[in-house]
Parts: structure tokens; C-alpha cells; sequence
């Protein structure tokens, strides 16, 4: 299974718990969304715990630890530049570290099961599904009208 289709299922199954779990379930699991980490987020802390560690080696141990920012800041160009980078980011998707969209995703399709939204149409259409389904599916980008 692909790491991007193993997030969605763990996703997907976390929203049915909460959703058997009711409104205290739901609010919960809120709770620690709010506190989730995306991957844009671990990056940049990652890669400013290194350039700082490689600083401080390099002062206090031998100068030879500054390739170790050097290489933090080419991952961080990279990353501007061309919107990926490759090894850091592979790895934090390998340890379940979602996307700012997958976490909002799910934060959505939470709050429309929890009833904080009335006119979300496809969430509430009867016989479209489960309504762990159909709240993530009322979440999903919709292409815009006109481009």
C-alpha cells in the first residue's frame, strides 16, 4: 500500500471511531488535531535543529560539522524552490506525518459529523454512503467554477 492511500485508511478510520465514539469522541480528537504537526511544519523544524546542532559543532568541536547546515539549507532551497525534498520529506510521510490539506481533511469531515456545519449538501445526502464517507467527501477540494 502507498504511504499517501495508508494515511487516507488510518484518516478514514479515525473519523468512523470518532464518529461510533459521539460528540466527546469527536471533540477530542479535535483537541489533538489542533496540536498535529504538519509536514511543511516538521521540516522546518527539523532542518532549524540541524543547521543550529551543526553550528555548534562546528564552533565547539571541528569546523568540518558545517556541512551539516550547508546541507539543511540546500533541502530548504530545494524545497522553495521546486516544492519538494525528497529524503526528509519521504521519511516524515514514512512515519505518518500527514499534509496541512490531509490534517484539515479530517478536521472538516470531524466537524460536519459533530453538526457544526448545515449545508454541506454531499454530507448530507442520504444513500451516499457511510457518514464517515460522506463528511470526508464533503471535504475534498471541489474544481473551481471557470478555470
Amino acid at each position: 500500500m502507498r504511504i499517501d492511500e495508508r494515511i487516507h485508511s488510518e484518516t478514514e478510520l479515525r473519523v468512523a471511531e470518532c464518529a461510533a465514539g459521539g460528540k466527546r469522541a469527536i471533540e477530542r480528537r479535535l483537541a489533538e488535531i489542533d496540536r498535529e504537526r504538519d509536514v511543511d511544519e516538521t521540516f522546518m523544524l527539523g532542518g532549524a535543529i540541524a543547521t543550529f546542532a551543526g553550528l555548534t559543532l562546528s564552533i565547539a568541536v571541528h569546523r568540518r560539522f558545517i556541512v551539516i547546515p550547508a546541507v539543511a539549507a540546500g533541502f530548504f532551497a530545494t524545497r522553495v524552490l521546486f516544492g519538494w525534498a525528497p529524503p526528509p520529506v519521504r521519511l516524515m510521510r514514512l512515519l505518518g506525518i500527514r499534509t496541512r490539506e490531509e490534517i484539515e481533511n479530517e478536521r472538516y469531515a470531524l466537524k460536519a459529523l459533530h453538526g457544526d456545519f448545515r449545508d454541506l449538501p454531499v454530507a448530507l445526502e442520504p444513500g451516499a454512503g457511510s457518514s464517515t464517507s460522506r463528511a470526508l467527501r464533503a471535504t475534498e477540494p471541489r474544481p473551481r467554477v471557470g478555470s
